[in-house]
């Protein structure tokens, strides 16, 4: 594999020259890193990684015999891998969060490698999809000039969520795939990886965001405030992903709706997401009743 292979699978891809363009600087970014002398051996080794689980993944999105839905599946999975790469060498993020962004780089490069395994058992890969899904989508969102948080606060709070779900289920997944692991402790560990899928796609059924829409719901939203809170929701969970929903710019007169009825005992939220990092306004959800 060379980069020149990576180029032409992107060059080939049936996708705008605006995705091509931003594939061909993470390829850049992860060639630098692994030419550059400085750059850690063991780094270099999860940038060598990462440059072919795309390759492999471009050429499995290209190969006429896989279905619609995968290849859907794995360019999001390349599109997530791709922007955790760029992170990973932005000079405006601190060592420790470029650390980060790597980590969740190399672990969506394995999911995405791991899922093309014939003989990986159904149930861990119904389990990588929803993962790998869960980060992908929060980090497609945080990095979308059109989506992504602009308070700092709020950037580190979703990069936060993100590495906690790649931890977390890194670690339970890891008990999961050891053979001298107990029964207890591998039961254990699926109910741990279980808990975090649950709490990302099940956000928009917690009783707190069903309650937070049915407020904003009185202030006219349109239809794509309403999508948008939904989104931010799924990829980040209540409460900050409903808050983080409300700061788009399609929930704007819906926001100055709120802000104007002095009769709301959510008033402090909406004026806490109007003028604070959305991250921090959880504290002004009125008690239920």
């Amino acid at each position: 594999m060379t980069p020149a292979e990576v180029e032409a699978e992107i060059k080939g891809l049936n996708v705008s020259e605006d995705v091509k363009q931003r594939l061909r600087e993470g390829l850049a970014v992860a060639v630098n890193a692994i030419n550059n002398p400085a750059t850690p051996q063991k780094d270099k080794n999860s940038f060598m990684y990462i440059v072919d689980s795309i390759n492999q993944a471009l050429k499995l999105i290209q190969d006429p015999t896989t279905s619609q839905a995968d290849r859907a599946m794995y360019l999001k999975y390349v599109q997530g891998i791709n922007e955790a790469t760029r992170l990973t060498q932005d000079a405006n993020l601190s060592a420790t969060d470029r650390a980060v962004y790597l980590q969740l780089a190399s672990a969506l490069a394995s999911y995405t490698t791991n899922l093309q395994d014939p003989g990986l058992p159904a149930v861990y890969k119904g389990l990588y999809i929803k993962i790998a899904d869960s980060i992908t989508n929060g980090l497609l969102a945080a990095v979308d000039p059109k989506t992504a948080p602009k308070k700092p606060e709020d950037q580190q709070k979703v990069k936060q969520i993100l590495q906690d779900t790649n931890t977390t289920a890194a670690a339970a997944l890891a008990v999961l795939q050891d053979p001298n692991a107990t029964p207890e402790a591998k039961q254990q560990a699926q109910q741990q990886v279980q808990a975090i899928v649950d709490a990302r796609t099940n956000a928009v059924q917690n009783n707190d965001y069903l309650r937070f829409l049915n407020e904003v719901k009185r202030y006219n939203p349109s239809d794509a405030c309403l999508q948008a809170i939904a989104d931010r929701t799924t990829q980040a969970g209540w409460p900050d992903g409903s808050l983080w929903g409300l700061t788009d710019p399609s929930c704007a007169d819906a926001l100055t709706r709120a802000l104007a009825d002095n009769d709301t005992k959510w008033k402090s939220l909406y004026m806490c997401v109007q003028n604070q990092p959305f991250s921090t306004c959880a504290v002004y959800i009125p008690p239920e009743g």
